[in-house]
């Protein structure tokens, strides 16, 4: 079972045409005829025929490029460069459809573009590849640059979270202050919080006390919202000790949450059942409780699964 609140990953492509819901392999041949494999030259050659079309106002010659994987971002990545925004962001959707981390060092360029939108965007784009977006040196400085320059996109915040070393800490400690009274988001339907919280989750996986303080505080103060928010980032903790705090929390906490329902159906589902479904996911448990399903999940269900989770996190 997996909620909406928490399963907008699976929708980013069709939402934001950003970013797919997990990586794809490269495919090497984006022609009809996938056995013959397609020369650099000739998806260079797509690809400025796509641009040229979308300057136009025709984007169907883009649809597909993504397909052919890394082997398209070089030529897609000189167009970051474009005086035009439109294709800017063109740009950056394009290098994000590929779910390809050697997008990564690219994207990560465009997190200081001039366009507030599409700086976030590619923020968008970097949090969905995960920690591999910052296997690249150049995108953990690039990321700290923007992030001291101004750029709190809740995606770039969280990234930092997988960049040790005191740049990263005093980055986002920096950005707790310049940020006090300001909110963001990871995608424009995610739960908006406080930038000072995003940092400290993020300051939580680089192992700062004070951090991890603030946040298991947040989670015993039982706002919903930031009980929502956690467990929508639940892949970007790692402290056993907030997991355990999140789970007591959560599992067992029957306040409504729309689940995957049409809009304006309500089958009952609550914020225990939400965090089933996202401990489920994250750690890949099997207590043989369907979490599929939008329904309520039964206490010995929740039971199960509460039991299921601490011997994870015992381990």
């Amino acid at each position: 079972m997996s909620r909406a609140l928490f399963r907008c990953v699976a929708g980013i492509a069709a939402c934001l045409v950003l970013t797919t819901a997990a990586p794809r392999a490269p495919l090497a041949q984006p022609s009809d005829d996938r056995s013959t494999p397609v020369a650099n030259e000739t998806i260079s050659d797509r690809v400025d025929q796509a641009f040229a079309a979308m300057r136009a106002g025709d984007p169907a010659p883009s649809s597909g490029l993504e397909e052919a994987g890394p082997a398209i971002i070089p030529a897609v990545a000189a167009y970051l460069g474009d005086d035009n925004e439109d294709v800017r962001r063109h740009a950056v959707t394009l290098l994000g459809l590929t779910g390809s981390a050697e997008a990564a060092p690219y994207l990560a360029k465009a997190l200081a573009d001039r366009s507030d939108d599409i700086a976030r965007r590619a923020a968008m784009a970097l949090y969905e590849l995960g920690a591999d977006a910052v296997a690249d040196p150049s995108v953990g400085t690039a990321l700290a640059a923007a992030v001291t320059g101004g750029n709190s996109a809740g995606g770039a915040i969280l990234l930092m979270g997988y960049v040790p070393g005191a740049a990263s800490v005093a980055a986002l400690n920096g950005l707790r202050e310049r940020g006090a009274g300001q909110s963001t988001e990871v995608y424009r339907w995610s739960p908006v919080m406080p930038v000072p919280f995003v940092a400290d989750v993020a300051l939580t996986r680089l192992g700062d006390a004070d951090a991890k303080a603030r946040t298991l505080a947040a989670i015993k103060g039982g706002d919903f919202d930031a009980l929502s928010f956690l467990l929508y980032a639940l892949r970007d903790i790692e402290d056993r000790d907030v997991l355990r705090a999140l789970a007591d929390a959560t599992l067992s906490d029957t306040r409504p949450a729309q689940g995957d329902a049409p809009s304006g159906a309500d089958l009952g589902i609550r914020l225990a059942d939400v965090a089933a479904a996202q401990f489920v996911k994250r750690f890949g448990l099997s207590a043989g409780v369907d979490t599929t399903a939008d329904r309520p999940l039964t206490a010995a269900e929740l039971a199960a699964l509460r039991e299921a989770l601490a011997a994870r996190l015992a381990e």
